[in-house]
């Protein structure tokens, strides 16, 4: 069942056991408008709220299929949209990295490229660093870049919080 009808069915339950009464909800008449209006309000703000945390999401899925289809810079748009609004985000990021990583690998200012993509990887980890994905893909692009030293600090950040990281010997 979905929610709003879930709800429905628990009110009328509720409302359907209680005694008839001339008093209603029992709330003095001064005090019912303001009572209204605020829980009108209140339910406003939920709604709006997670109305953005969805359009979060939307952000970030139009994303992901700009990205499939090659549409680099559309994808950074649609990260860049979903960051504004949920800015703790943790795939956001990846997506903008994914995107710099594309676009520098079809040559289009390759360096920049590397260090954007390692820009958004860390922002992603700083998130969320449980992604041994995101470790390996960060130390291979400071790999790519030449700096082999972060690429094995990286790698041993991943390690300290992923276990697949750790090498086994």
């Amino acid at each position: 069942l979905s929610l709003p009808g879930n709800l429905w069915l628990f009110c009328w339950l509720a409302g359907s056991a209680s005694p008839e009464s001339g008093e209603g909800a029992g709330v003095r008449s001064r005090w019912k408008l303001p009572l209204s209006a605020a829980a009108l309000t209140a339910a406003a703000l939920a709604a709006l709220s997670a109305g953005g945390l969805w359009a979060a999401d939307r952000s970030k899925a139009l994303g992901l299929s700009a990205l499939g289809e090659g549409r680099f810079e559309e994808a950074r748009e649609f990260a860049a949209q979903a960051l504004r609004r949920r800015p703790g985000d943790s795939e956001a990021p990846l997506i903008l990295a994914h995107a710099s990583l594309a676009r520098a690998a079809a040559g289009e200012d390759p360096v920049q490229g590397l260090v954007r993509a390692a820009s958004g990887f860390e922002a992603a980890l700083a998130a969320n660093p449980y992604r041994p994905r995101a470790w390996r893909e960060l130390a291979a692009v400071y790999r790519r870049l030449g700096d082999e030293p972060r690429s094995r600090a990286a790698l041993a950040r991943g390690a300290r919080v992923c276990p697949s990281l750790r090498d086994p010997s």
